[in-house]
């Protein structure tokens, strides 16, 4: 098997679960328009494709060895395009609509976050998004937060990742009070026990005066100017 990246004294194995890449075989054709943030198999599947397919790498030798494989095995990847940087700084800089998308490149917060946020708004409604390695909390922190947008569906894990549906265009100017992901606001976990019971006393007090009316006499009962 092919070791697309690493270094040539190092030569290293990534390769995306052999689920997903039967998924991108069967999802991608030729017309469809596709993005992935790094680089690998997956790759060389969106080429045999014939897929409109862009492929953001930091690593200009991962696109020398997929070239080159390609080459060997008759798979013509002329609709296939590199951007070689990292992808906070090429996304920024790339545009036209897309059918699917998938995140898996680099896995450090907030990069799969910051992979999102540049292509989401691409992606046309009905497209499919892969989030890779969920098991990594910095990528599951995205996964968690398109699990509680409404314009998202999860369709189905394979292994650690997780395939969605985009199903409208989303808001992202919306204040963040619309997010669900922060709809349990006020939320004191970041306090020490003791002092999070307290807020969250306290915090309720306040909800119960606003709703009665008794918001003056309660926040002097609790000291609260």
């Amino acid at each position: 098997m092919p070791n697309f990246h690493g270094s040539d004294d190092e030569p290293k194995n990534w390769k995306s679960q052999w689920e997903i890449l039967e998924l991108l075989q069967q999802r991608l054709n030729p017309g469809a328009r596709s993005l992935e943030t790094g680089c690998g198999y997956s790759t060389v599947v969106a080429a045999e494709a014939g897929a409109d397919h862009v492929t953001v790498t930091p690593s200009a030798d991962e696109q020398v060895r997929v070239r080159a494989f390609c080459d060997g095995h008759g798979i013509n990847h002329g609709n296939v395009k590199f951007a070689i940087g990292p992808s906070c700084e090429m996304l920024p800089t790339l545009d036209g609509e897309l059918d699917l998308v998938y995140i898996d490149g680099a896995h450090g917060f907030p990069h799969p976050c910051v992979d999102w946020m540049y292509t989401e708004a691409r992606l046309a409604v009905g497209g499919a998004l892969l989030v890779d390695d969920i098991r990594i909390p910095s990528c599951r922190m995205l996964h968690e937060f398109l699990m509680e947008e409404p314009n998202w569906k999860l369709d189905r894990y394979i292994g650690d990742t997780s395939i969605f549906t985009k199903t409208a265009q989303g808001n992202n100017s919306a204040d963040w009070m619309h997010q669900g992901i922060n709809r349990t606001y006020p939320d004191f976990r970041f306090l020490p026990k003791m002092q999070r019971m307290k807020q969250d006393a306290r915090h309720a007090a306040e909800r119960v005066a606003r709703a009665t009316g008794l918001t003056k006499p309660i926040k002097r009962m609790l000291g609260m100017k």
